[in-house]
């Protein structure tokens, strides 16, 4: 059904408009939702390229799209890459509405719960002391309650599928800095 909705936007808006972009998303969604993570990718990274080329770099669409990418990430058990696609999408969010908007606080609690969970909590409590006093004490509440090994089991070996599918999809890099 997603699959058929897309060939629609596409035939519409053309494959490079951002309403096929959004198409691209809900197709991801799904396959997320389903773990088909083999086909999730060429499609995650596929709305992102959109995103950059037709609404530019610095859009509040191209900032969920790096989210989306992080989230993906984490899907497929790649905790660490997650980080500098969660921390670009936190970059252009805050930038864009402010440290303050629901979306710049949403990707900012992905990236706190990220780094506690590659056992980065002092990394975590300064993203929580950047923004409020509240996001610092869910911080210290998930510490306290988070066994040991639940943080760490986050730090395994990045997998080969991971790796294999990405490099299919041409996923993007992000620069540190």
């Amino acid at each position: 059904m997603f699959q058929r909705g897309l060939k629609v936007y596409e035939k519409t808006f053309g494959p490079e408009h951002p309403e096929t972009a959004k198409a691209l998303s809900c197709l991801l969604v799904h396959y997320m939702k389903v773990g088909d993570y083999s086909n999730a990718a060429p499609v995650c990274v596929r709305s992102l390229k959109i995103r950059e080329k037709s609404l530019g770099p610095e859009h509040p669409e191209t900032a969920e799209a790096w989210s989306r990418l992080g989230l993906l990430m984490l899907s497929l058990g790649g905790h660490k890459y997650a980080e500098p696609y969660f921390e670009k999408s936190l970059a252009i969010s805050e930038k864009v509405y402010g440290p303050e908007h629901v979306q710049s606080e949403t990707t900012l609690r992905n990236l706190i719960f990220l780094k506690i969970g590659l056992g980065k909590p002092w990394e975590a409590m300064g993203l929580a002391r950047k923004y409020k006093a509240a996001a610092e004490t869910a911080v210290f509440d998930i510490l306290a309650f988070a066994p040991e090994h639940q943080l760490l089991r986050s730090q395994g070996p990045f997998s080969v599928r991971l790796i294999s599918v990405l490099a299919a999809a041409g996923s993007p890099r992000v620069n540190a800095g």
